[in-house]
């Protein structure tokens, strides 16, 4: 099944990434067109390995390249979520984490498009923890009722105080926050608190997204 879903899918998201840093400006033309030959050398080693028959590399393709599309989109677009989150991370750590995504994203993708061949209740099963760990860790989830959001502990409230951790104070991007002198951001509403990165809403009615590393305490209201 490699052949069939991890290669493309690999393949379309590693493409639509190296596009963007030579030449972003290429992003949608090889986004559309790059899975065309990546389906179709896909398609042509498996009816070579299966003995198919001829032209059968062709139906693949036409079956194969939406799904190959926009898991390369999808690919790209959790690398953007994902990247302001490591970009104060070592060089070695950062790159790491950045190249080791796709090989997992193409990797939970292929297993949901394998277990299609048991139906459709065994792939909405399988896919649907990693669609809500991947909503929750992006911040798609924010767009939930904020009543809901706040009975599932997830946000919505307002903190008391929040202790940062001291070398993240001494940052640039840290002095637009109104933190006092002890580093602690008193009073403030935090609208999300899952995943890599807090969303609070400022005084002035502005948000600002908080690295969860930078955070020691967190004070909430009884």
């Amino acid at each position: 099944m490699a052949l069939v879903f991890f290669v493309p899918y690999l393949l379309a998201g590693f493409s639509n990434a190296a596009i963007l840093f030579v030449d972003p400006e290429l992003f949608v033309s090889v986004a559309l067109l790059a899975p065309i030959p990546i389906t179709l050398l896909a398609g042509m080693a498996i009816q070579g390995l299966f003995d198919l028959r001829r032209f059968s590399f062709l139906k693949f393709v036409w079956e194969a390249y939406l799904s190959t599309m926009v898991v390369g989109l999808f690919i790209v677009w959790m690398l953007a979520q994902a990247y302001p989150l490591v970009s104060d991370w070592q060089p070695l750590l950062k790159w790491g984490a950045l190249a080791i995504a796709p090989f997992i994203i193409a990797f939970v993708t292929t297993m949901t498009s394998m277990l299609f061949i048991a139906g459709w209740k065994a792939a909405m099963m399988f896919s649907l923890f990693f669609a809500l760990f991947l909503a929750g860790y992006s911040g798609v989830l924010t767009t939930l009722p904020e009543t809901m959001v706040r009975m599932l502990g997830l946000g919505n409230y307002q903190a008391r105080a929040i202790v940062l951790d001291t070398s993240y104070c001494a940052k640039e991007q840290a002095r637009v926050l109104p933190t006092d002198d002890q580093c602690v951001l008193k009073d403030v509403q935090v609208v999300w608190s899952l995943g890599e990165a807090f969303v609070l809403r400022l005084a002035d009615g502005s948000t600002a997204r908080l690295p969860a590393m930078a955070i020691r305490a967190l004070v909430k209201p009884q």
